[in-house]
């Protein structure tokens, strides 16, 4: 993780939200259903953007459906890096 290799903590994220660290252990830890707003802070503080897509089924590679909900994630263009 970027965070990680720059030496930022998970402490660190809570001061800059100032929030719990507690919490963002939580929100760090696995799937959460997070709110626009939540996802933006953590991206903020983690100084970094989001950037969200919509793609055709059809034009998604085979295989890639998630947790089979007919999900499917969309493919990295290498414009970020993940948080």
């Amino acid at each position: 993780m970027r965070r990680r290799s720059e030496g930022m903590t998970q402490r660190d994220i809570a001061k800059k939200l100032g929030r719990d660290p507690a919490w963002v252990s939580r929100a760090l830890s696995g799937p959460r259903n997070w709110t626009m707003r939540t996802l933006g802070e953590l991206a903020h503080a983690l100084e970094g953007h989001v950037t969200i897509g919509v793609r055709a089924v059809e034009d998604m590679a085979e295989g890639q459906e998630s947790a089979g909900r007919g999900l499917r994630p969309v493919q990295d263009s290498g414009a970020g890096e993940a948080i």
